[in-house]
This record gives structure tokens, sequence and C-alpha cells, in this order.
């Protein structure tokens, strides 16, 4: 899955723990080398938040995500 062509839709995903995040903005990405060398996990991540202008949010990791769809 390409993370990255996530970046500034909105979208509805489902994690593989079973939770669901419906019509929340993917805001940021960062790629398996970027958070290696943060936070040494070596996967692909999203940044996704409610809207926005929202100042919260939460972080997923490829292997946290089942499935992402893009809400039209």
């Amino acid at each position: 899955m390409k993370l990255e062509d996530y970046i500034g839709k909105k979208v509805n995903i489902e994690c593989t723990d079973g939770k669901k995040y419906d019509n929340y903005y993917v805001s940021d990405f960062w790629d398996s080398e970027e958070n290696g060398d943060a936070v040494e996990i070596f996967e692909d991540s999203i940044g996704i938040q409610k809207n926005e202008n929202s100042n919260d949010g939460y972080c997923l990791y490829e292997s946290d995500i089942k499935s992402i769809e893009i809400v039209d």
C-alpha cells in the first residue's frame, strides 16, 4: 500500500485490531527511514486527524492498517 498517496485526502481506515477511523484527514506521511531514525520502527506511517484544522490526531503504521479508502 502506498500511504503517501493519501496525503491531503479524507479516508476511512479499518485497523488490524478492529478500530475504525471514518472521515479522517491524512495530514502527514513518514517513510520507513524517517521512522527508523526516530522510533526504530522501520515501516511507513501516516498521521490522521478528524479535520484539516485539528491539533490532535493519531499516527498509524502500515502494519496497523487493514484497509484504507478515500472518501469522496
